[in-house]
């Protein structure tokens, strides 16, 4: 669509009809009727055209006005919603936008009147003018189309699409080639439900003025100030997601940097549009430094939650970013070949607590955000699942979001006799023999081995999976090294990545033994229970060797697969930020580690929630 400036507002009507079905993000009507009722859009005039330093809470002078007002606005545009505030600012050539009017209590506005500025993404950082905004109004839904411009060239045309909630959706038209969001940013979180979050630091790249990230349909945008996030999402493939840095300024005299690099700006290139929410509370994320000071005590973090909602943080194990949930409590952990800890993120009442140690050591920052809500959180604040349920459909939101490949499961039967970890069954079988009660037992026996045969069972074929993925991910990044010998230093490095899972595998396979191996251990031990012996306990006690070591190395293995196959995952990505052509290559390796990694078991990474 071309611009529509100067067409009646029965033909712009018209045309909205046509328009509005196709528009990409449409909610659906549940969403509409759960988050719309009682909210009415409203729609203001500023009379005078908003001014650099304009605050769009200030509405003296401004007039109330209806879709009949399009093309005769004395000022600009403002459509306000219920938790969305979005400013036509014509000089500006900007549409400002920012969370609800009605700010928590200690949240200052900024400004520029606006938490983020949408602009083409043809003019980001150029001077530029709204030459003309057009807006309409049917069944609770308003499209306004902006026509930017730079002086002297043609109009570059986004579309606006606002209902009763708190987001919008912007579509480029005509020969707009994209969309840039301006906004001071410190953090970008590309969000996983299986696997860790990408988090970019622009600290984390010195020398680079631009950051390429994987296109997945869901991004998050950490303001510096602590108290707001934005929130994208789209539909369509979008072919090109890019962060814009500041450079530190540098300190007059000392030639040293001087602040924090942040991003700028994301520019999303060749999309049929996003839908952007802003999200604001005091403290709605943190980011805390971990001192060499925390290690092996219970610290206090700097930092209370706003309310309500499943916290995470990522924290180095195994050298790999982690991501831990904060615990309601202190809880203790077992990882196989590490052994038990304290699960390294809880709240003690409102406290945010960290307990780290040599495990979970203090390195680096912990950034603490959240993702979804949890029981408790009120049911007037919105999480960033809610707005991706809400602004995705169909495939991709199932894509996405993934419930079916997030939990955890234990390896365990049905109707175990005692249990599925081969230690706890050995011990529990021990107080039997103990007892001299094995013969009487002998069920309780029979069923313990058999529970224990069940566990190596499912943990071997769950083991068993990494190994083909590895195999084939060093096949397909040896394809790619050929074909693209310019990227031959990116794929190297994942390829030994990919080698560690095999590597892991293969120097298991001496402790971890087989199936056949096991079976004789079952064998074995049920035939303890046949005749009461005085060796018996010893006997037993020589069994235990055999059915823990397995145990172990099965467990252990979990562990150390799923570390590697979490560090492919992440690291194909941050290592080709900043390399564009490796983008496509990276989102390739983590769609298919993606489905390696879903629904794994206990041993390989804990339920988070």
């Amino acid at each position: 669509m071309g611009t529509i400036a100067g067409r009646g507002v029965r033909n712009w009507l018209a045309a909205f009809v046509v328009l509005l079905p196709s528009l990409t993000t449409a909610l659906p009507a549940s969403a509409q009727d759960e988050h719309g009722a009682g909210h009415a859009l409203r729609l203001w005039d500023t009379v005078t055209p908003l001014q650099q330093q304009a605050d769009v809470t200030q509405r003296q002078g401004w007039r109330a006005v209806t879709s009949a007002a399009s093309g005769h606005l004395h000022g600009d545009l403002v459509i306000e919603t219920d938790g969305l505030v979005a400013a036509f600012a014509s000089r500006l050539g900007k549409v400002l936008v920012s969370g609800s009017a009605e700010r928590p209590v200690g949240l200052a506005r900024r400004p520029s009147g606006g938490q983020a500025a949408i602009c083409p993404v043809e003019l980001s950082g150029k001077p530029a003018i709204i030459g003309s905004t057009t807006f309409a109004e049917l069944s609770g839904v308003v499209i306004a189309q902006a026509d930017f411009r730079a002086p002297g060239a043609e109009n570059l045309p986004i579309a606006f699409r606002f209902a009763r909630d708190r987001i919008l959706t912007a579509r480029p038209e005509g020969s707009t080639r994209g969309i840039t969001i301006s906004a001071p940013i410190e953090l970008a979180i590309v969000p996983s439900f299986v696997g860790d979050d990408l988090i970019y630091d622009p600290k984390d790249y010195p020398s680079a003025g631009t950051l390429a990230l994987p296109s997945e349909h869901f991004l998050l945008g950490l303001l510096e100030d602590e108290n707001g996030m934005l929130v994208a999402t789209w539909q369509e493939a979008m072919p090109s997601v890019r962060l814009d840095l500041t450079d530190p300024h540098v300190a007059p005299g000392t030639g040293l940097p001087q602040g924090r690099k942040m991003i700028e700006a994301v520019s999303f290139l060749g999309g049929k549009g996003l839908s952007l929410a802003v999200l604001d509370a005091p403290g709605i994320w943190h980011r805390e430094v971990l001192k060499p000071s925390f290690l092996e005590r219970d610290v206090a973090v700097q930092w209370k939650p706003p309310f309500p909602a499943v916290w995470l943080t990522q924290l180095f194990e195994d050298e790999v970013k982690t991501t831990f949930e904060f615990r309601h409590e202190k809880e203790e952990h077992w990882r196989g070949g590490i052994g038990s800890y304290t699960l390294p993120a809880w709240f003690s009442g409102e406290k945010a607590m960290l307990s780290l140690g040599k495990q979970i050591p203090p390195e680096g920052e912990a950034i603490i955000y959240y993702l979804e809500r949890s029981e408790d959180t009120p049911q007037q604040v919105d999480s960033p699942i809610d707005i991706a349920q809400r602004s995705l459909a169909g495939d991709v939101r199932i894509a996405v979001l993934d419930v079916e490949g997030r939990p955890t499961w234990w390896p365990m039967r049905p109707d175990a006799a005692i249990g599925g970890e081969t230690c706890d069954v050995m011990i529990a079988l021990g107080k039997v023999f103990d007892a001299g009660q094995e013969v009487e037992k002998q069920l309780f026996v029979r069923g313990g081995a058999e529970d224990m045969v069940f566990h190596l069972e499912v943990m071997f074929e769950r083991n068993a999976r990494y190994h083909p993925f590895a195999q084939d991910m060093v096949a397909y990044l040896d394809a790619q090294a050929k074909a693209k010998p310019e990227l031959a230093p990116y794929l190297q490095g994942l390829r030994g990545i990919a080698e560690e899972i095999l590597t892991t595998y293969d120097n298991a396979r001496d402790t971890l033994r087989d199936m056949s191996y096991a079976r004789e251990l079952e064998a074995k031990t049920i035939a303890l229970a046949a005749e009461r012996r005085p060796d018996n306990r010893q006997r037993l006690e020589d069994l235990r060797q055999g059915w823990c070591g397995m145990g172990g190395a099965a467990e252990e293995l979990s562990r150390r697969e799923n570390t590697f196959a979490r560090k492919l995952y992440q690291q194909a990505a941050y290592r080709a930020a900043t390399d564009p052509a490796a983008v496509p290559i990276a989102e390739e390796i983590r769609k298919r580690t993606k489905q390696c990694l879903r629904r794994p078991d206990s041993y390989e990474m804990w339920e988070n929630n």
